[in-house]
């Protein structure tokens, strides 16, 4: 029964697919009179038509909806989850500023403070901030949280670097990780001089 069903939904979505694509038409490759020794015209193609793929759910006793596409988890993260708000920071302060000159092969920390403004508490020993992208000026990747943070409550994030050898501008991204959550990003921008 249920290779029937799929059989049936099969042939639906096929015919469906088929009458909603655009009819093809034919043109004809303009002619080529050659009246001197230079190459003939570059042709420029059409266009292939593109197919997209719908994908269905079916359960007993149901009609056909669509697979419900993934959506962000209400931190612009990025993240595809289905529970907004249950992990997301503000952005408090930051040491040093963004844009802040140091010298090359110079050591220093990079502190920032977030507040938890999510639904759920981040508890030291599974939540985490790590690196995510950009320059790699960091002595280590990622470090897990210093103290539990409450909803509510504000979080102080300690980043030990070092400045690039070469002058120049240098932009890092950091973000935190609870479990599959992505969120609060952090960008942080130095200038070696």
């Amino acid at each position: 029964m249920v290779e029937t069903i799929v059989a049936a939904t099969y042939a639906v979505l096929a015919t469906q697919t088929a009458a909603a694509l655009p009819t093809a038409t034919f043109t004809p490759p303009p002619t080529f009179t050659p009246t001197s020794t230079s190459p003939p015209p570059t042709q420029t193609l059409t266009p292939t038509p593109t197919f997209i793929f719908l994908l269905y759910t079916l359960t007993p006793g149901s009609a056909l909806t669509p697979s419900p596409s993934p959506t962000g988890d209400g931190s612009g993260s990025g993240g595809a989850t289905a529970e907004p708000a249950k992990y997301v920071c503000q952005f408090v302060s930051q040491t040093p500023e963004n844009g802040s000159t140091f010298a090359p092969n110079e050591d220093f920390d990079w502190k920032w403070t977030v507040r938890n403004v999510g639904s759920k508490d981040w508890y030291k020993d599974t939540a985490m901030y790590m690196y995510i992208t950009g320059d790699e000026f960091h002595k280590k990747d990622a470090y897990q949280l210093g103290d539990n943070t409450s909803v509510g409550s504000t979080a102080k994030l300690i980043v030990h670097m070092k400045a690039p050898k070469s002058p120049g501008s240098y932009l890092t991204t950091w973000a935190m990780r609870k479990g599959k959550y992505v969120f609060c990003y952090i960008s942080f921008q130095i200038i070696v001089k």
